[in-house]
C-alpha cells in the first residue's frame, strides 16, 4: 500500500478491533452474570471454552487458512472484507440474549449456557477472521521500517479511540436506552 491515504486507512481499521475487543473484554462477564443473571459459574465455563480454548484453535485455524488463500485481492482482503459485516452482525445477539427483556428466574438455565457459548464462539470466530488477517497484513503491505512505523502510529491512535469508545461509550448508550427496553437495564430486549 502506497500513499498517505491507504496507510491512515489501514490504521483506522484498528478502531474496530480494539472497540469490538474492549467491548467485550469488559462488559460481557458482567453482562451475563449481573444482568441476564446466568450463573457466574455457567459463564466462565462459557467464556473459558469459547474465548480460552476455541481460540487457541481458530486463530492458527484462521491464519493457515488466509496463507493458504489466492484470490485477486490477495489473501488477508477477502477475510477482512466479508468477514467484518458479519462480526458486527453477530455482536447484536451476543448481547440480546432471547430473554423477552427480563432476566433469568434459574440462574443455572442451560439453555442459555450453550446460547452464551455457542453465540460468543461464532462472534469470535468472526472477530478472528477479521482480526488475524488484519494483523497479518501490515507486514505484508508495508515492508520497510519508514512505513511500518508511520503506520504504527495511525494504528495505535485509532486503537486508541476504539478502546475509549468501548470503554467510554458503551455505558452512556446502555444508560440512555434503560427507560425503553425491559428488565435488562437497556442492553436490549432480546
Amino acid at each position: 500500500m502506497t500513499g498517505r491515504f491507504a496507510k491512515i486507512a489501514y490504521g483506522v481499521g484498528n478502531l474496530g478491533q480494539a472497540h469490538f475487543f474492549n467491548t467485550v473484554q469488559t462488559f460481557l462477564v458482567f453482562f451475563y452474570t449481573d444482568t441476564v443473571r446466568l450463573d457466574p459459574g455457567l459463564v466462565g465455563l462459557a467464556f473459558a471454552i469459547s474465548y480460552g480454548v476455541w481460540n487457541a484453535i481458530n486463530d492458527p485455524l484462521i491464519g493457515v487458512l488466509s496463507d493458504r488463500t489466492r484470490t485477486r485481492w490477495g489473501r488477508r482482503i477477502p477475510y477482512i472484507v466479508f468477514r467484518a459485516p458479519l462480526t458486527f452482525l453477530l455482536f447484536v445477539p451476543v448481547w440480546s440474549p432471547p430473554l423477552g427483556g427480563r432476566p433469568l428466574t434459574n440462574p443455572s438455565h442451560l439453555d442459555f449456557f450453550f446460547y452464551f457459548a455457542v453465540i460468543i464462539a461464532l462472534f469470535d470466530l468472526a472477530y478472528t477472521a477479521v482480526s488475524v488477517t488484519y494483523t497479518a497484513l501490515f507486514p505484508e503491505a508495508f515492508e520497510n521500517l519508514e512505513e511500518r512505523t508511520e503506520v504504527s502510529i495511525y494504528r495505535q491512535v485509532a486503537a486508541m479511540i476504539g478502546t475509549a469508545l468501548g470503554l467510554a461509550i458503551t455505558p452512556v448508550i446502555v444508560g440512555s436506552l434503560s427507560e425503553r427496553f425491559g428488565e435488562l437495564g437497556g442492553w436490549t430486549r432480546g
